[in-house]
């Protein structure tokens, strides 16, 4: 097809559009501001997870993370007021915990309001990261007070659409070129602060659409939230997220991972599901009712379909959470599985510690069974599961204690898990943290997610530290160490296992135009009843060429190693991998940064699957941009971002080219491509009024 001849040409002429950017823009010195601190942040976050191969492998936990820049997109577009925002506001915020919010709140009350960014420096607790983050997704703005509570007025009604659309210059064995194009359209619509309502629609790469089985889209949704009438804190109607105490019993919403430990904490409550995802949220109802102004209590209930893997009696093997739906047997998968889900969580909240209760209970219209596998042994059993558990917190400053204590019961086993941190902030300077976990081999809940090594809050124990620090007022220096033992078998293994893993990265601003930043992470883990050790390196310098222009050159390194073995009656020599990729980036503003370019290089080269990369690109809004590469090959990626001078509307388009020198196929089964070539074009549009 044409689109597949012109890859090479494109590519050619993209390669020499980035020499003719860096060799032009390299010395340019301009004044205008820029906007590139979000997109650096927002990079920054990802970078920090990007180190763990559990969560870069999983697709829900990718998911979570285009959730996250969702919702900080959207608050970078329409800042919260900070003087006017309740607790429950600035604590939905993933990088603020309940220490960081009460002292913002009990400063507002002793002063009346904060009046400059700069004041945040003197309140007690509030830590870098909270530093950095505030003044990109919040105002000071001028009337904005918690006793008028300006953002709340009902005289304003907005809306505003989205479209997007991801066309490949490729095709795939399992479909047609057409199929393969994926589409997202989204709307949505608030009055005041206090009433907002949404639709959503998705279809997938490789998904049918226009047939009798597929009409339309493949996925659907949307919500109407009310939020501070009456008693009424928040009411949900439609698709909604819930999390509670520290995510043992509940939390289908944003969880950060290990690298942000001081941070480690449930999205509090209920808000609405907004996102694209098809698995991670609840349908139904749920509100959240203040039967006083320290107690809480919040009722849900979901009724969902969800798809899963049957055994050949009809018994479900487990739940599937990628939502595609392209060949025959996931279409065969879809919704073949019903779930009810009810919850009830009581929260008691004083100005220094917090106590609460929570209680599930799920019921399938299928039953779950083992299979003889090892591993297996451990997997749900039953039909009908519950759990209840206590979470609590005590906050006395510079102190911060808080946990959760849970107990499932499921047919054939019942069992514990708790989940206990410490923090200690010495001025705003030094953080050190502390988290230790035990998950019962049998413990089970379906809706869980916490602090792990895997993927499921269940057969793990462990503890992790943290140390968070502003050397000087140039150098900065993150330090965390994960211990975690799995006493029943893991998926491979044959027998329990166990690993560590230990992460430093240190940010030096050399001026205020550059910051070097050097993240080293070392782990050591078992799999095939084997040890593997792994090292990765990323160095990034970002240099501000004025304001209009940064170039942001970064190195990644990447080692595995295998050490000689016995392993299952086999002996296995030590063997070795390695991959590395240069990745210079360029960004631009211009028009008083209505109009902005981004402009990537990837240069990899890895020995093979073992050694891959993990590398962050930018994407569009509210997207994600974490490509994982592995061979030897190049990536481009370019990127446009236009704004209406009215803000009204946004335009953006991205352009993703791949070329493998040692290969000249792609992937396997339905998902083959038979080129060394994969190009991307990615356009969206988005119109507020």
């Amino acid at each position: 097809m044409l689109a597949m001849r012109l890859v090479p040409t494109l590519l050619r002429l993209l390669r020499l559009l980035l020499l003719l950017a860096l060799a032009i823009f390299w010395p340019l010195y301009v004044t205008a501001q820029t906007d590139a601190d979000f997109d650096e942040l927002l990079q920054e976050l990802v970078e920090r997870e990007a180190e763990s191969d559990a969560w870069t492998d999983d697709g829900g936990q990718q998911e979570r993370w285009e959730e996250l820049a969702e919702m900080l997109s959207a608050l970078h577009d329409n800042p919260l007021p900070l003087n006017a925002a309740l607790h429950a506001d600035l604590l939905a915020l993933p990088f603020m915990d309940s220490r960081q919010v009460d002292a913002i709140v009990d400063y507002r009350a002793r002063f009346g309001r904060i009046d400059s960014w700069n004041e945040l420096k003197g309140i007690k607790g509030i830590s870098l990261d909270a530093l950095r983050w505030l003044p990109l997704i919040c105002t000071l703005d001028a009337g904005g007070t918690v006793a008028a509570r300006s953002y709340a007025r009902l005289d304003t009604v907005g809306h505003a659409v989205l479209a997007r659309v991801d066309v490949p210059m490729y095709e795939r064995d399992g479909w047609p070129w057409a199929q393969g194009i994926a589409q997202r359209l989204r709307y949505s619509g608030q009055y005041g602060r206090r009433v907002e309502w949404g639709l959503r629609a998705s279809k997938d790469a490789g998904e049918p659409m226009f047939t009798s089985h597929m009409p339309l889209w493949d996925a659907y949704g949307g919500h109407v939230t009310l939020r501070n009438w009456r008693f009424v804190h928040t009411l949900v109607l439609g698709d909604y997220k819930a999390g509670f105490g520290e995510g043992l019993v509940m939390n289908n919403g944003l969880m950060l991972g290990k690298a942000t430990l001081g941070w480690n904490r449930t999205t509090t409550g209920v808000r609405p599901h907004r996102s694209n995802s098809e698995y991670s949220f609840l349908r139904g109802a749920a509100a959240v009712i203040a039967l006083s102004p320290q107690l809480q209590l919040t009722a849900l209930y979901s009724y969902r379909q969800l798809d899963a893997s049957l055994y050949n009696n009809g018994t479900v093997r487990s739940i599937n959470a990628s939502g595609l739906h392209r060949t025959e047997s996931e279409q065969e998968r879809r919704h073949n599985l019903t779930a009810h889900t009810t919850a009830l969580h009581l929260q008691w909240q004083h100005s220094s510690y917090g106590l609460g209760l929570t209680g599930m209970y799920q019921y399938y219209n299928r039953v779950f069974s083992r299979s003889s596998s090892a591993y297996r042994q451990i997997a749900p059993k039953g039909q009908q599961f519950g759990a209840v558990s206590v979470d609590y917190s005590y906050r006395l400053s510079p102190l911060l204690v808080a946990g959760e204590t849970a107990h499932s019961l499921q047919q054939g086993g019942n069992a514990w898990a708790t989940l206990n941190r410490i923090s200690y902030q010495l001025g705003n300077a030094l953080q050190l943290s502390a988290l230790q976990r035990f998950y019962s081999k049998y413990y089970y809940s379906a809706l869980a997610t916490a602090y792990s090594e895997n993927s499921s809050v269940q057969n793990e124990s462990g503890v992790a530290l943290q140390v968070d620090a502003e050397l000087t007022s140039q150098l900065s220096l993150l330090a965390m160490a994960d211990l975690f033992y799995s006493p029943w078998p893991r998926y491979s293994m044959s027998r329990s296992s166990q690993g560590w893993e230990a992460t430093l990265q240190t940010a030096y601003r050399l001026n205020r135009q550059s910051t070097l930043t050097v993240r080293y992470a070392l782990k050591s883990k078992e799999q095939s009843d084997r040890r593997h050790y792994s090292h990765r390196i990323r160095a990034m310098y970002n240099y501000r060429a004025g304001s209009r222009l940064t170039l942001i050159p970064a190195v990644q390194w990447h080692a595995y190693r295998l050490p000689a073995a016995v392993a299952r009656g086999t002996a296995y020599a030590a063997s070795t991998s390695t991959g590395f990729a240069l990745l210079p980036r360029a960004d631009y503003t211009l028009l008083h940064e209505r109009l902005r370019l981004s402009l990537l290089a990837a240069w990899f080269h890895t020995d093979d699957w073992n050694s891959r990369l993990h590398i962050y690109e930018p994407s569009l809004y509210q997207g994600f941009g974490l490509q994982q590469l592995y061979g030897r090959g190049q990536r481009l990626a370019a990127t446009v971002r236009y704004q209406s001078a009215t803000g009204r509307w946004h335009l953006q388009a991205k352009l993703g080219m791949t070329h493998y020198d040692d290969r000249t196929e792609q992937s396997s089964g339905p998902t083959r491509i038979g080129s060394a070539y994969k190009a991307d074009a990615q356009l969206l549009l988005r119109v507020r009024w």
